[in-house]
């Protein structure tokens, strides 16, 4: 007898009555549940992994999880008959995949959307039994990344996420009769979030699972960071035991105590997803009533409603950087203030100086520079004439009077930039936070740690003008210093240590000691989102403060010139720049209403959805919105480019193995201000006066050769450092110098400097092109070393040694070979005739 069979309001299939009908019916509904929570989970994990909330990962494996995740959710497309839509689901999974290269800088933003956009056409399958749980998952990953986005961007918003982290860190404490102090993310706020939408959305039609699914996620969040103390000590004892003896320099796992905090984070999370979707299974929340298809008038109204949303949210979130304008006057606080920079005699990277460059910089940029006392700022005279004021380490806090002074001037339209340093280093804690109060900024008594060896993927780079064309990290060159304090509301942080820790001081630890902890997480401390660098509004200033001063130093500011030039940009414009055009919120806000007023007339089967994907494209718009030409440093005399696009295998972190750090000292005691150029080097090399490459492997174009031709001709010098088996890209640059590195290798090598030795570690021969004739400065056993020629008005060097110029064989932190960098000093300051 055949039978009709129709799924019921759950999307489970009835089965006919007959034997044993009462389990095959039961055995049916456990294997929906447990494909509805399979379901939530898959579509929670790509939400956490897209959002980069698992743990610091690289980008690029995020992007390949995202799409593994989703193509492994769009499987029971593959079984339906074709149509429109189920070729859309199948394809769901190659949006995120082509979407984030051509975004950028904006990666994540891409990556959300496309996840989001995918769920959102996996919910209109054709597939009665398997919609209503598609529907369920993509709304709750609408939902968390439309929160995630106004966590990103709104200051009240932040402020709410962290004071709901404190929450649940408060109920843990309790717990665990111990402190805890997590951040959002360390806190499983993220899968709660997730989980309490599931919650709200059942509250009218089921009460009492949609309580009963509410409670047991809270629950859940809390026992967790309640037991936060046994699961780490877990983790960080297998950790140990599975790298012992600890790997060398692989990855971070030769540091076996940092990847216990890390993987604490994802599992936390990954635990938590899984409660939710469970617990959704299980008070039948995953798979809700289904909803009637849009009709196709309806769906045109939702359409225009997210054009409409998505151009108003890039209207409202667009952060662009003021344009450059030369003149402006910058005044440093001058109480300690120390502008030194590296001098020849005085080497070790721990000694090449603190903020000359910082000095250096702002000159060649056009800015003016002043050095103001507390006695002129008390008179406030001086103020008048100045576009922003810069603090740097205060030991001693001003007096009431130059309080007032300072704070009257931001509130007319000044900036003001304010360095600190970790565990109140000289003193200057209580200084800077009672010069802070009037924007209830705070510098802890801590250290910021990334949980990974550097900051690379642990650090958060907020939307914020300062923060616009900023690629990661290597461009800011935050090192080791206090979180910051938000508490009093006052300020909303751009740069955020998601996978970061705040190492407690240790008063006792004194002298070289520096007032540090002991370097490792112990729970109790700040885990996860902590805020390193922040900026806030006061009257018609603005106010930006670092607990850190490692980009502003001799050597961040060769990586970080842009990231710190724009700073100060920001702090100097004048009150009501062009990026605060008055148009732009009134108009973003206009439209992005009228979005909303037009998704909730359509009634779409899926709005959230709709209006999650139209608020992340326009989120991802205003991310893509041109960012201003950096600012023209000349005269070309004090510029030096360090070019990194085409020595891609110069390591950007300092004080590492192969590092460069001791080539920034040495063009700094050539008299150059060193910027390291990673992807401007056609803005900068027509500026500069010298520009060295070190390994090069990508072979110059047309242009680019033309450019540094034209460099020599006007005077300027050219260095290259090179010697490998295919010196290819390094002979291309060296063809315009009559040079070339040849084989065959000549192995270390003892070059002879007058009554000194210089050092090579892995020599090559240089020799000069037919017809040429070069002058050498450096030879061995009848080899040129090092050897140089003349081009118009400039120099040609070329160092047969890639290695030579590493910090562990040339200038590192401490050590140093001291005739080799005397050496490179006589050389670049064209010393040794």
């Amino acid at each position: 007898m055949n039978v009709a069979v129709r799924p019921d309001e759950r999307g489970v299939e009835a089965l006919p009555a007959g034997p044993g009908a009462a389990v095959r019916d039961r055995i049916a509904r456990m294997r929906a549940a447990l494909a509805g929570a399979a379901l939530l989970f898959g579509a929670g994990t790509a939400f956490l992994v897209s959002a980069d909330l698992l743990g610091p990962v690289n980008p690029a494996l995020a992007l390949c999880a995202t799409v593994l995740v989703l193509a492994a959710l769009v499987a029971p497309a593959w079984r339906l008959p074709g149509s429109g839509v189920v070729w859309g689901a199948r394809l769901a999974p190659v949006l995120p995949l082509v979407l984030t290269p051509l975004a950028g800088d904006a990666g994540q933003a891409a990556r959300l959307f496309g996840t989001v956009a995918a769920l959102a056409v996996l919910a209109h399958l054709p597939d009665a039994a398997r919609r209503p749980r598609f529907a369920a998952a993509a709304g709750m990953v609408a939902f968390g990344s439309l929160i995630y986005l106004a966590g990103k961007v709104s200051v009240p918003a932040w402020h709410a996420l962290d004071a709901a982290a404190g929450w649940i860190s408060a109920g843990a404490g309790w717990l665990a009769d111990r402190p805890v102090h997590l951040g959002p993310v360390a806190a499983g706020l993220w899968p709660l979030l997730l989980g309490l939408w599931l919650g709200l959305r059942a509250v009218r039609a089921r009460p009492r699972a949609a309580l009963l699914h509410v409670a047991a996620i809270a629950a859940a969040t809390l026992l967790c960071a309640a037991c936060q103390m046994p699961l780490e000590r877990g983790l960080a004892w297998l950790a140990q035991a599975a790298l012992n003896p600890p790997p060398q320099h692989l990855g971070d796992t030769d540091q076996p105590e940092r990847l216990a905090p890390g993987a604490l984070i994802g599992l936390v999370n990954l635990a938590l997803l899984a409660v939710v979707a469970v617990s959704a299974a299980v008070t039948g929340l995953s798979a809700p009533s289904r909803s009637p298809p849009a009709r196709a008038a309806r769906i045109g109204r939702a359409a225009a409603g997210a054009g409409l949303l998505a151009a108003g949210v890039a209207l409202l979130l667009v952060t662009p950087a003021p344009d450059f304008r030369p003149g402006r006057t910058v005044a440093f606080y001058d109480a300690d203030l120390d502008l030194s920079r590296p001098v020849p005699g005085r080497y070790g990277l721990i000694q090449a100086g603190m903020y000359g460059g910082l000095w250096d910089l702002l000159g060649l940029a056009g800015y003016r520079r002043e050095r103001v006392t507390e006695a002129q700022i008390r008179s406030g005279e001086v103020l008048e004439g100045i576009d922003a004021l810069v603090v740097i380490m205060p030991r001693t806090a001003f007096a009431p009077a130059a309080h007032e002074a300072v704070w009257r001037f931001v509130e007319r339209g000044g900036g003001l930039l304010v360095l600190g340093d970790h565990t109140d280093i000289w003193g200057v804690m209580q200084p800077i936070n009672r010069l802070l109060a009037p924007v209830g900024v705070r510098i802890a008594y801590d250290s910021a740690y990334p949980l990974r060896r550097h900051w690379q993927y642990a650090l958060d780079i907020r939307p914020h003008a300062v923060t616009r064309g900023v690629g990661d990290q290597v461009e800011i060159q935050i090192g080791t210093g206090a979180s910051l304090d938000l508490s009093g509301g006052g300020a909303v942080p751009f740069l955020v240590g998601r996978y970061a820790f705040g190492d407690q001081g240790n008063l006792t630890n004194t002298g070289y000691g520096a007032g540090l902890g002991d370097y490792h997480y112990q729970v109790g401390e700040r885990l996860g989102d902590v805020p390193v660098a922040a900026a806030a509004r006061h009257g018609l200033g603005r106010v930006v403060v670092f607990g850190d001063t490692s980009s502003f130093q001799v050597l961040g500011v060769p990586m970080a010139a842009d990231f710190v030039e724009r700073v100060l940009r920001w702090l100097a414009q004048p009150s009501g720049g062009g990026e605060e055009a008055a148009w732009r919120p009134i108009l973003g806000l206009g439209l992005a209403l009228a979005g909303l007023a037009a998704l909730w007339a359509a009634g779409p089967a899926m709005p959230l959805p709709v209006a999650a994907g139209a608020a992340l494209a326009g989120w991802l718009g205003a991310l893509l919105w041109p960012v201003p030409a950096s600012a023209p440093l000349g005269p070309a005399s004090g510029l030096a480019v360090v070019d990194l696009t085409a020595s891609p295998r110069f390591p950007a972190q300092l004080f590492e193995a192969g590092s460069y750090g001791g080539l920034y000292t040495a063009v700094f005691r050539a008299g150059y201000l060193p910027v390291a150029s990673r992807r401007n080097q056609d803005r900068l090399v027509p500026q500069a006066g010298l520009i060295a490459f070190v390994a090069p492997t990508a072979i110059l174009d047309d242009a680019r050769l033309g450019a540094v031709e034209a460099l020599l001709k006007r005077g300027g010098t050219v260095l290259v450092a090179d010697g490998r088996s295919d010196p290819q890209a390094a002979n291309r640059v060296l063809s315009l110098c009559g040079l070339a590195l040849r084989g065959p290798a000549l192995g270390p090598a003892r070059g002879a400097w007058g009554d000194r030795s210089v050092e090579m570690v892995d020599a090559w021969p240089v020799v000069a092109l037919p017809g040429r004739t070069m002058r050498t400065d450096l030879s061995w056993n009848g080899h040129a070393l090092v050897a140089e020629t003349r081009v118009g008005e400039g120099r040609c060097i070329a160092l047969g040694d890639a290695r030579f110029l590493a910090d562990d064989k040339f200038e590192g932190e401490s050590q140093f070979n001291a005739t080799n960098v005397a050496f490179v000093d006589a050389l670049l300051r064209d010393e040794l005739r």
